[in-house]
């Protein structure tokens, strides 16, 4: 009897692991950052040269992080935590989390996403065109790369036609915790700004932590670029970065939903 329940529980202990938040926002950030998001629903920062990130949840991955950034040598950064109520329940179960996990891998549905432009003071649309490629070499596109399991770790190219920076190939890599996902952006292309190079391959990187809690998502965002100097419109790339950053956010929480929902309709069959 003893060695039956043994094997039934190291049956069940990778699903345990998986439906167990181990993390809350009392664990992630100092009693002065948690007050001051649970207060406002928001948190930003922007560092510069020999500055640094303040915001970065303490997760295992942010050692890997920082010292991504002090190679980069960024110019600017712009880190932003926000707490959202999604309404689509506990997202921290196994279902939730595959379906949270699937909304990042919906690369195609970032098509046509807006975002606040900073420059212009207006709504623009973001990127005209997104979807997976085989590889930077022959971009050949492909669907987007939805999974019934989780893996630990995941890289993907994408092609994306940003309507300011133009046409680029980015790699996308995906880690997998028993309870945060991160997704990293990293572009492979130089990246243009008005017909001007700013931005060499791989010289702007972007991090995305997604935490849920039992009624909430906590979303960490950072990017950070190491790039010519913007001519005195830094304030103006600043908010435009930011902007961004939500952006992001935004097409995840609006993408989730369908996720979820075809997460249930699996279950249902």
């Amino acid at each position: 009897m003893t060695k039956h329940r043994l094997a039934i529980l190291l049956f069940l202990l990778p699903v345990l692991i998986i439906i167990n938040p181990l993390f809350s926002a009392d664990q992630l950030l100092d009693i002065k950052l948690r007050t001051a998001l649970y207060s406002t629903g928001e948190i930003k920062h922007t560092f510069w040269k020999k500055g640094s990130p303040t915001l970065i949840p303490d997760i295992p991955h942010k050692n890997t992080i920082l010292q991504e950034l002090a190679d980069l040598k960024p110019t600017m950064g712009v880190e932003v935590m926000t707490r959202y109520e999604t309404g689509l329940g506990n997202l921290h179960s196994e279902k939730g989390f595959l379906s949270l996990y699937n909304a990042l891998r919906s690369i195609s549905t970032m098509e046509g996403i807006e975002y606040f432009s900073a420059s212009r003071n207006r709504m623009r649309t973001l990127f005209r065109e997104s979807y997976v490629v085989d590889s930077p070499e022959s971009k050949q596109k492909l669907p987007d790369p939805l999974v019934d399991h989780i893996p630990a770790y995941s890289k993907i190219y994408i092609f994306q036609h940003d309507l300011t920076f133009g046409k680029n190939i980015n790699s996308v890599e995906y880690f997998a915790y028993s309870d945060h996902l991160i997704m990293k952006t990293r572009n492979l292309t130089p990246m243009r700004y008005f017909f001007i190079p700013m931005v060499k391959a791989g010289d702007i990187i972007n991090y995305f932590i997604f935490i849920p809690q039992e009624k909430d998502l906590l979303i960490y965002g950072l990017t950070c670029v190491h790039s010519l100097t913007f001519f005195g419109l830094e304030k103006r790339k600043e908010a435009s970065f930011y902007n961004r950053i939500k952006a992001i956010s935004s097409w995840l929480l609006a993408t989730l939903p369908s996720q979820v929902s075809a997460g249930q309709s699996v279950t249902n069959r």
